[in-house]
């Protein structure tokens, strides 16, 4: 998933699938700040275009907060599930 990034990096798809698939590893791979990476870039393009599907939106801000919580990152955690909460 990183060579896909790498080739082709403002592929949603490939985005976001490697995001969650980085979330879903155990820490060992230590994967969580990819997740936060792509989760971010994102949200910046959920910010570009706002036409982006609910549901797109609804999970990239969800899991934004709950990577942030687990970075002992209130004010981030807090403004990501806030986002989600609007939806």
């Amino acid at each position: 998933m990183d060579k896909a990034v790498e080739l082709d990096p403002d592929n949603v798809s490939v985005r976001m699938t490697r995001a969650m698939n980085s979330i879903r590893l155990p820490s060992m791979f230590s994967r969580r700040d990819i997740a936060v990476e792509d989760f971010e870039y994102l949200a910046s393009l959920i910010e570009k275009n706002p036409e982006v599907s609910t549901s797109i939106k609804k999970d990239v801000y969800t899991n934004l907060a709950e990577l942030y919580e687990k970075k002992d990152d209130k004010n981030r955690a807090d403004k990501y599930r806030m986002l989600a909460g609007k939806l």
